[in-house]
């Protein structure tokens, strides 16, 4: 069984633990917040955008998944992702 990590997501204040591997997505929906998403998770919208704290927890951006995200964006990159990145395996 592959360990878990924890997600939280601020606001509201909700935690969930999955595998890694799960996209911050799929997290997001486990933990009942709601992402807009249009496309449903296929990374063709570009509208599920979060900012992560740990940038370290995260795998790296596609150029495909960089090609949604404003200038403004991609200059806080890494910090500025969309949702279909999935959570790293080396973490505690």
């Amino acid at each position: 069984m592959q360990p878990k990590k924890e997600v939280i997501f601020q606001p509201p204040r909700k935690r969930v633990k999955v595998q890694v591997e799960t996209s911050i997505l799929e997290a997001a929906r486990l933990a009942d917040v709601d992402l807009t998403s249009i496309c449903g998770g296929k990374g063709e919208c570009g509208k599920c955008k979060v900012i992560v704290e740990n940038t370290d927890a995260i795998s790296s951006m596609t150029n495909e998944e960089k090609k949604h995200l404003t200038s403004a964006e991609l200059s806080r990159y890494p910090e500025t992702v969309n949702t279909l990145e999935k959570l790293k395996k080396h973490l505690n």
